[in-house]
C-alpha cells in the first residue's frame, strides 16, 4: 500500500519541470483538497475529472493519457503495489462531448439525475457562458448549488456530466456550510477550492489547464478577496432573496440616505451624494447588473443630482471613491 504523498514525491521527481502533463497531476497532488491519503487508481481517475474540464486537455487527451498512465504504471511496478490500473484505460477511448445548447443541457442533466437518485428534487436554470445551474434540497433543509459546463463524457451508456464548476452547500439559514468544502468558479478557468468558517475563507485559488495555484486565502474575510466576493454574490442573485443579503440591503440604504441627504440641502450635499452614486453604481455593475430595484434607485438618485446641480453649479473636487467593503 503507498500513500499520496509518496505518489507525489515520486511525480515531481520525474520530468514533470518538462512534461506539461506531469506539471498539471503535480499541481492537482499539491493544491486539490484530496480526501484521503491512501493512492488508488480512483485518484487518476479524480485527475482526469479535473482536466478534461479545461478545453485545452480535451484536445489534447492522447497525450496527456500517455504520459499519466505511463507514469503511474511505474510508480506501481517500482512500489510493488497491487493497483489495478485497468479502469484508468476507459480514458484513452472515452470521448468529451460538447453540448452548448442550454435545453440540450438541462435535458442530458435531468436525464443523468433521475438515474442518480429515485427522488433527485433537482431545479435547473438557464446562465451564461454554457453554464447551467442545479438547485438541489438535501434533507429537507440544506441547499446544494452546482454549476455546470458544457462538457459531458459517456460512463455506463449515460452522459454524464464533468465535474460541476461550482459546487455550493448552504445551511438551513442560507449560511455557507462549514463542514463542506466549497468549490466556486470565480472566471473562466479560474476555481476557489476552499473552506468557509466563522465568517473566514481558507482555501486555494487555481487558475488555467496547468491547476497552477494562483492565490491563497488564509483566513480572512469575504470582502478581502474582490474577485471572489463578486463572483458568490453573482451567482447567489439566481437562487438568493436579494431582500435577505445584507449587501444588497446596504447598497440600497447608502442610495435612499443620500436622497434624503440631497432633499435636507445640507452642507456638502452634493459632493456627498456624487461620491455615493459613483460608488454604488459600480458596485450594482460588480454584484447586482440586472436588478431593477437598484436600477430605479440610482435613476431617482441621479435626476436630484441634477436638479440641485442646476441650483449649486459650482462642486469642489472630490477623490474617487474606495472599493466597496
Amino acid at each position: 500500500m503507498a500513500s499520496v504523498t509518496q505518489f507525489s514525491n515520486f511525480i515531481m521527481h520525474l520530468q514533470g519541470h518538462r512534461d506539461l502533463s506531469l506539471i498539471t497531476l503535480n499541481n492537482f497532488l499539491k493544491y486539490y483538497p484530496i480526501n484521503d491519503d491512501q493512492f488508488d487508481s480512483n485518484l487518476i481517475h479524480q485527475f482526469f475529472l479535473y482536466a478534461f474540464r479545461h478545453k485545452y486537455w480535451q484536445q489534447n487527451k492522447e497525450p496527456l493519457f500517455n504520459a499519466i498512465f505511463t507514469a503511474t504504471n511505474n510508480f506501481v511496478k517500482q512500489n510493488y503495489l497491487n493497483t489495478d490500473l485497468q479502469p484508468l484505460l476507459f480514458w484513452k477511448e472515452n470521448k468529451i462531448f460538447d453540448i452548448h445548447n442550454h435545453q440540450d443541457q438541462q435535458d442530458v442533466l435531468n436525464q443523468f439525475f433521475r438515474f442518480k437518485t429515485a427522488e433527485p428534487n433537482v431545479n435547473l436554470l438557464e446562465l451564461d457562458n454554457d453554464r447551467t445551474l442545479m438547485l438541489q434540497v438535501l434533507d429537507g433543509q440544506r441547499l446544494n448549488i452546482k454549476v455546470f459546463g458544457p462538457y459531458f463524457y459517456l460512463k455506463h451508456g449515460l452522459l454524464t456530466p464533468i465535474l460541476p464548476y461550482s459546487d455550493l452547500f448552504y445551511s438551513p439559514e442560507m449560511e455557507l456550510d462549514t463542514n463542506k468544502a466549497q468549490t466556486l468558479e470565480i472566471e473562466n478557468n479560474v476555481f476557489l477550492h476552499g473552506v468557509f468558517s466563522n465568517g473566514l475563507w481558507r482555501g486555494q485559488i487555481i487558475r488555467g489547464y496547468t491547476l497552477q495555484k494562483y492565490s491563497g486565502l488564509n483566513m480572512g474575510k469575504l470582502t478581502e478577496f474582490p474577485e471572489v466576493f463578486r463572483a458568490l454574490k453573482k451567482l447567489e442573485i439566481n437562487y438568493i432573496n436579494l431582500e435577505t443579503d445584507p449587501d444588497y440591503l446596504k447598497l440600497k440604504a447608502t442610495i435612499e440616505k443620500s436622497i434624503q441627504i440631497l432633499e435636507s440641502n445640507g452642507e456638502n450635499c452634493l459632493e456627498i451624494a456624487m461620491k455615493n452614486m459613483i460608488r454604488v453604481e459600480k458596485i450594482r455593475k460588480q454584484l447586482f447588473p440586472n436588478d431593477k430595484s437598484l436600477k430605479y434607485l440610482i435613476s431617482t438618485l441621479e435626476v436630484c443630482l441634477l436638479r440641485r446641480m442646476k441650483q449649486a453649479p459650482q462642486v469642489s473636487e472630490y477623490n474617487a471613491p474606495k472599493e466597496f467593503e
